[in-house]
């Protein structure tokens, strides 16, 4: 009997032993101990997202008519959304004089610190928040408005792309691609596309490299040129050599995003 209420006491004083042991962890835990985080089991390496600088432009002029762009407006929300954390962005209008335009939005959004304040963390979130509404109001009132220009010039957006050292330059366009130096007014074909490129050199003033490492995303109206004469599959054959050439590479479609 003694062997017995003995070995209940045992169990009741290793029980409490125990239980002070849990409550004194939780209570070192919850002040900061241990010191430092201790990795989960399976934890891997987290792949840092490179920062991107957008460079956008609308083309507002006569050729991008209403029906043509009616699925602009859900291609620049859905881009917006791709924003984040660390990226900049400018929207500029698309028009004769595309190469000298100011921006309409300049935004830089703040990098997301994890081991930051609560507080510091819901700014950068809200910063990331304002930044993405500000492009899209942009967006959609560009897309929304008719340029009084009677000639486009979209080369000039071309070379305005800015990137910096650790950053990845995207360029963004929503344009019919007909620039009027000769697109306008020239079918683009295999028998002239040689000449139609050595032209476009030109226009660049023959410089290399313009776009290296730069994506290009063109959002294209869902329908392109006529039968034989700048069709979709045309000027994408165009405009894919041209931003190769300058070492860029292109997305040239309505459904880019």
């Amino acid at each position: 009997m003694q062997d017995k209420k003995g070995g209940a006491n045992v169990q009741r004083i290793a029980l409490g032993l125990f239980s002070i042991l849990v409550l004194g962890l939780a209570l070192a835990y919850s002040a900061g101990w241990p010191p430092f985080d201790v990795p989960a089991k399976d934890s891997k390496p987290v792949t840092a997202v490179i920062a991107t600088d957008y460079c956008v432009f609308v083309d507002g002029t006569g050729s991008t008519t209403d029906d043509r762009k009616s699925a602009w407006p859900d291609q620049a929300k859905a881009f917006v959304k791709r924003l984040n954390f660390g990226d900049r962005i400018w929207v500029y209008p698309m028009d004769d004089m595309t190469s000298g335009q100011a921006a309409l939005v300049s935004e830089s959004i703040p990098e997301f610190d994890p081991t930051a304040g609560a507080t510091e963390q819901q700014l950068a979130k809200g910063r990331l928040k304002e930044a993405r509404k500000k492009a899209e109001d942009a967006l959609l009132g560009l897309i929304a408005g008719h340029s009084p220009a009677r000639t486009t010039d979209v080369f000039g957006a071309l070379s305005r792309i800015r990137r910096s050292p650790n950053r990845k330059g995207t360029l963004v366009l929503f344009s019919d691609s007909l620039d009027s130096h000769f697109l306008e007014r020239t079918c683009v074909t295999p028998e002239n596309q040689s000449t139609l490129l050595s032209q476009a050199d030109s226009l660049m003033g023959g410089a290399r490299g313009l776009l290296d490492g730069v994506d290009v995303k063109w959002v294209t109206p869902a329908r392109l040129g006529r039968p034989g004469c700048n069709t979709l599959p045309e000027l994408r054959s165009f405009w894919k050599a041209v931003v190769t050439a300058q070492g860029g590479k292109l997305d040239f479609d309505p459904n880019v995003f």
